[in-house]
């Protein structure tokens, strides 16, 4: 029996925007400084590595948990997990491993690392791990 990835794709953007949240999604783009001036920072860029931003994508953000850790209704939890629809994006995005910051409307996260989670040839969910 053959898998249907599209339609696997499909059922994950319909979960993920159901239950999810409106985020912003962006890559501040910026050059390495110069090497012969180390003392200047890096210069925001534009083009192919340049700044891009995606609003209004609806993702799943929650807390990453390992074992039995306690919870803290005081501290703020420093590590988050985030899942997102490959087809939430449009299809002249950039390379979406690219995308370094997320904004949920109450906290601006880093994405440590975006994963695509594609048991096929289509990309079906990112999952980003995040610190804030």
């Amino acid at each position: 029996m053959a898998v249907n990835y599209v339609r696997l794709a499909a059922m994950a953007q319909r979960i993920i925007e159901a239950n999810g949240r409106p985020c912003d999604f962006s890559r501040k783009g910026t050059a390495p400084a110069n090497a012969s001036q180390p003392w200047r920072a890096s210069q925001t860029t534009a083009g192919a590595g340049g700044p891009v931003a995606y609003s209004a994508v609806k993702c799943a953000i929650t807390q990453e948990w390992y074992g039995d850790q306690p919870n803290s209704v005081v501290r703020r939890p420093g590590q988050m997990v985030l899942l997102v629809a490959a087809s939430s994006f449009p299809d002249d995005a950039v390379d979406l491993l690219t995308l370094d910051r997320v904004d949920d409307g109450t906290t601006v996260w880093r994405i440590c690392k975006m994963l695509p989670i594609m048991p096929g040839a289509t990309p079906l969910i990112f999952q980003s791990d995040l610190e804030g």
